[in-house]
């Protein structure tokens, strides 16, 4: 997500800070910010969450249902990710049509999910071409500060593991399998300012930002998904260095988690 743009003087301010290896927020360049995270808030779900990323705070619920697959993957089930900007998150969040930032933040997180292999979608199926099990993932943001994405990511990981151990419950008898968290996925999300890379950026950073980068890190330090976003660059140095960054962070997340 990109926040407001800043002005040149805060730039320049923000810009002093990093060049001393500082954060106007008092952290390190290669620090996360505190996650909290709390279960069964909504008592409507088969799942939910409420997650703080620093100052950013989200509730996201998940629900289940029979439906149509897609006519391309007849024999696949469907997990779908939505994300609604409330405007009482934000002076930029506006009511109206999705915005293009938050479908593709729904679609990354999507594709995150998908391929660290968290979700069995062919173990949805119940009749291929007819019925298939749909799994609904709804994101309130209601405060941001950056980062959307992590914690997005963060709250459906949560959300899952929740419905982990009753799988057949939710799904009926034989479904134990089709959600599996074994290998901990972990998103961890950079930011590129000038020469400097930070680790999971505040909206004040992000105003500033050129480039994005998401790693998704699983228990085994294997880089399972990598995306970037905005307009700028990272040559193969920054890359080697997010990769490095997401690996350890990712490993405190984990250790909070689960």
């Amino acid at each position: 997500m990109n926040g407001g743009e800043i002005s040149s003087l805060n730039r320049s301010f923000l810009l002093g800070l990093l060049d001393d290896g500082r954060r106007s927020d008092g952290r390190t360049l290669e620090e996360s910010r505190p996650l909290t995270m709390s279960t069964n808030v909504v008592s409507t779900a088969e799942a939910s969450v409420e997650i703080n990323l620093g100052n950013t705070l989200a509730i996201a619920g998940l629900k289940v249902s029979k439906g149509a697959p897609y006519p391309d993957r007849p024999s696949e089930g469907v997990l779908n990710v939505n994300i609604e900007l409330c405007p009482m998150a934000s002076p930029d969040f506006e009511l109206g049509p999705l915005k293009p930032d938050a479908i593709e933040l729904s679609r990354t997180i999507e594709r995150g999910l998908h391929d660290a292999n968290v979700i069995d979608l062919n173990g949805l199926c119940i009749e291929e071409g007819e019925m298939v099990w749909v799994v609904y993932i709804d994101i309130y943001a209601l405060n941001f500060d950056g980062n959307l994405q992590d914690a997005g990511f963060l709250a459906c990981l949560k959300l899952l593991s929740e419905i982990e151990g009753r799988q057949d419950e939710v799904f009926g008898e034989g479904s134990s399998n089709i959600i599996d968290l074994s290998a901990r996925p972990i998103s961890v999300t950079m930011l590129k300012i000038d020469e400097h890379i930070l680790m999971d950026p505040s909206d004040e950073e992000e105003s500033t930002g050129s480039a994005r980068m998401t790693v998704t890190v699983d228990s085994e330090d294997n880089v399972r998904t990598v995306h970037k976003s905005k307009g700028g660059q990272f040559d193969g140095d920054d890359v080697i260095r997010c990769v490095r960054m997401a690996k350890v962070v990712a490993q405190q997340r984990r250790d909070q988690m689960f």
